[in-house]
């Protein structure tokens, strides 16, 4: 039986959306993913002051796809085909991956991970 992993409803619908605005280079939004106690949300926005309003102590911003990332990603990918698409898709798994590891680097001690020179 292979692996699996389980993705969040609103972790799958943030690569959905940032995938589909790169492949438009739609900039009209901002796209974020933000961990509120663990639970992954989704939201669109095209004003910052909405996204304000849902971030307090217990919700963080995880990922931010603005429109100079998106267009930065739209000109790598150089293309409209599935090969772009699927490159499109691991990129923004990566960018999340990487939203993930920050706090536990940066705040080990809140985390309760050890700093990668432990």
């Amino acid at each position: 039986m292979g692996s699996q992993k389980y993705i969040q409803k609103g972790e799958k619908e943030f690569v959905n959306g940032v995938t589909r605005a790169v492949m438009e280079c739609d900039v009209s939004n901002n796209h974020y993913l933000l961990n509120a106690s663990g639970v992954l949300t989704y939201i669109v926005s095209s004003r910052n002051p909405r996204v304000r309003l849902q971030v307090n102590s217990e919700t963080k911003v995880l990922c931010v796809f603005s429109k100079g990332l998106i267009r930065d990603f739209h000109e790598k990918a150089s293309g409209t085909d599935d090969l772009a698409k699927q490159w499109i898709k691991r990129a923004v798994r990566d960018v999340i991956a990487h939203g993930k590891d920050v706090p536990r680097i940066v705040y080990p001690a809140l985390t309760g991970s050890k700093t990668p020179t432990d």
